[in-house]
């Protein structure tokens, strides 16, 4: 079974939830997180829970999200930030 893909708009609104948990949050909360957000979500519009592939992938991208706000600070922190400076 192939993996169910979001829409490209949820990025940003996965962003909005992932990025206020800070780094050193364990993987299972953000997991949990979401996946409570799905679920209130389905009950307060009176829908079915979603297929588990969709809830997956709501997870994995806002995993993502999370080990990149992860790598950004390991960076920081080191003083080894490359990746996306500007230049002036």
């Amino acid at each position: 079974m192939p993996k169910a893909k979001i829409p490209a708009s949820a990025h940003h609104l996965l962003k909005i939830i992932v990025d206020p948990f800070h780094v050193s949050t364990p993987d299972a909360e953000i997991r949990a997180e979401i996946e409570r957000r799905i679920q209130t979500a389905a009950i307060k519009r009176n829908n079915p829970m979603p297929p588990k592939s969709v809830c997956e992938a709501y997870v994995r991208e806002a995993l993502k999200i999370h080990h990149a706000n992860q790598a950004l600070y390991a960076s920081v922190m080191t003083g080894n930030v490359k990746k996306g400076r500007r230049s002036r």
